[in-house]
């Protein structure tokens, strides 16, 4: 999880260099307004990423709004919500930082990982069975041996609803439970690229101003138009 909120926040920060866009939105009672805005549509392995990034130096905010979607879905409008859907949102400030994950993520499925289970097999040969050892007679057992063996895990044949019922190959971001985040895009479309997201977004993340605590606040308001300078 971290490792792809760090890959995120890279990403958000390379696109930063040429920022044009304008958004607004309300932390508590704090109303942030920039035209330092840029976004980007990128594509991650079976997935396409869209990135909303704004970095202010003079009111002294980074923000970054990430959700990944199907080929082709970046060019539709789009609802999605962390109940349901893989977006979040960072959002670092002078007086703290918020953050919404996803409640629950599902993990690519690699084709070339296997687990190691290992199997009792008989072994075709004998051996005294040690609960007759203090017996008259002497018994026999079948012998067995431990084989390890490679298999892919279970949950790689499931499909979506069923990883969600059983909780096979899921992740499930317990700290994020009590948080929620909506994010409405909607794009414009011109030769089969995104060139432009106008775009709402709201919700309650989880806000820390130090590493021993943190509190649910609302992230309220949130409204952007933004030029799509990198889709791919």
């Amino acid at each position: 999880m971290l490792r792809g909120l760090l890959i995120v926040i890279l990403t958000a920060s390379a696109l930063l260099a040429q920022a044009n866009g304008e958004m607004t939105f309300k932390l508590g009672n704090q109303t942030y307004s920039t035209q330092l805005t840029r976004a980007a549509v990128q594509k991650k392995g079976d997935k396409v990423r869209i990135l909303i990034a704004v970095k202010d130096k003079k009111q002294r905010f980074v923000l970054i709004l990430a959700a990944d979607v199907r080929p082709g879905d970046e060019k539709k409008p789009l609802v999605l919500t962390s109940e349901d859907s893989d977006v979040s949102v960072t959002l670092r400030t002078a007086q703290g930082s918020l953050a919404v994950l996803p409640h629950t993520q599902m993990p690519r499925i690699d084709p070339n990982f296997h687990q190691i289970e290992r199997v009792e097999v008989d072994s075709g040969e004998t051996e005294d069975d040690p609960a007759t050892q203090h017996t008259a007679v002497r018994q026999k057992r079948h012998k067995i041996r431990m084989q390890y063996r490679q298999r892919k895990p279970h949950w790689h044949s499931l499909s979506r609803e069923e990883r969600l019922r059983t909780g096979l190959g899921v992740i499930r971001n317990e700290s994020f439970k009590d948080t929620f985040f909506a994010l409405q895009l909607v794009p414009v479309v011109a030769n089969e690229k995104v060139v432009t997201y106008t775009g709402t977004f709201s919700g309650n993340g989880r806000f820390s101003r130090s590493l021993q605590g943190s509190e649910i606040k609302p992230i309220t308001n949130g409204q952007f138009q933004v030029q799509v300078e990198y889709a791919q």
